[in-house]
């Protein structure tokens, strides 16, 4: 083969890897969503379309004890508002319930949680509660307590995994740079199936992103332990894929100095803003503002995509009281 045509199908062969990125959304049904899931969203949506990538909406939904259809709703009402399309997932909430609820894959969650409970990764059982490592922890990480006790299976015990000090997890971060962090100083011993018997988040969130073909992972800074939790299971799964994907942090949006949005402020909700007549433009705009898209008029997701640029996100906190939007409160 002559040098010129290798160069142009090596060309050619990188451009349909970056046309293959394949990104996700995952809303929990366990509140209205706020102006922080949008900003998430709306960035998660225009790092995959500015590579001519898809996006698939997938919601986390094993927590039935918070979940409710008013939230399933809003998720696709809000979707609706902001004409936020995405390529692979459920049309509605009836979809969703038949075809999408992650109850289809507990088999499959199940499956890695016995995976590595074979694989000598330091799988020990607790039936230690919330309340109880919070008054016997001053960081309110978890002490140890149940990591020698008997091992028990029946109902009652979660699982954790053993991490051990330090527990370094190293990756790239397409915003942030070079990432490095201590599990063991963050999110210590975390549980990976949960008491009632059903996996938990970290093991759920990986299986899914894994099975899903996700490639690019847009997460807010606040959830940094999280995929170095999930970056560490990969590794005691041996599930390279996961470990090879791009990861991209954004930075939170906070009300106050300390204090991010959260689903608690309804009065900070999509469904609020709509309810008072705040139009969709509007908050795009304010996202714009976030983004510091210079250009004068930023309405719509579609020029959010022409005007964004990587160079020009911040990588700190962006306060929800200087913006564009937040001013009209």
């Amino acid at each position: 083969m002559r040098w010129r045509e290798l160069v142009n199908n090596t060309f050619q062969l990188k451009e349909k890897i970056i046309k293959n990125v394949k990104t996700r959304i995952a809303p929990t049904p366990s509140g209205l969503l706020h102006l922080g899931n949008i900003f998430s969203f709306v960035l998660t949506w225009v790092l995959a379309k500015k590579e001519g990538g898809s996006v698939h909406l997938r919601i986390d939904d094993l927590d039935e004890v918070r979940k409710r259809k008013i939230y399933l709703e809003d998720i696709f009402q809000t979707l609706k508002w902001l004409n936020l399309e995405w390529d692979f997932g459920p049309s509605g909430v009836e979809d969703f319930e038949k075809n999408y609820s992650q109850k289809y894959r507990l088999e499959l969650y199940k499956k890695s949680v016995k995976k590595l409970l074979g694989s000598n990764a330091g799988i020990f059982s607790c039936d230690c509660s919330r309340s109880e490592v919070k008054k016997n922890s001053p960081d309110g990480l978890y002490t140890g307590a149940c990591r020698n006790t008997e091992f028990q299976r029946k109902d009652g015990f979660a699982f954790r995994i053993k991490t051990e000090n330090p527990t370094l997890i190293n990756f790239q971060d397409e915003l942030l740079g070079r990432v490095e962090l201590d599990i063991y100083q963050h999110i210590r011993d975390f549980v990976i199936k949960r008491k009632d018997g059903n996996p938990a988040y970290q093991v759920a969130s990986l299986v899914d992103d894994i099975n899903d073909g996700i490639n690019l992972i847009v997460r807010g800074k606040d959830l940094l332990p999280s995929t170095a939790a999930q970056l560490f299971l990969a590794q005691k799964l041996n599930e390279n894929q996961f470990i090879e994907n791009r990861f991209f942090h954004h930075p939170l949006i906070l009300e106050n100095p300390g204090d991010k949005l959260s689903k608690s402020h309804q009065s900070l909700s999509i469904n609020y803003l709509r309810e008072s007549n705040v139009s969709s433009a509007k908050v795009f705009e304010t996202i714009g503002e976030w983004m510091n898209i210079k250009a004068k008029k930023i309405d719509s997701l579609n020029s959010l995509l022409e005007e964004f640029q990587l160079t020009e996100l911040p990588k700190n906190a962006i306060y929800f009281r200087n913006s564009v939007l937040g001013n009209t409160y």
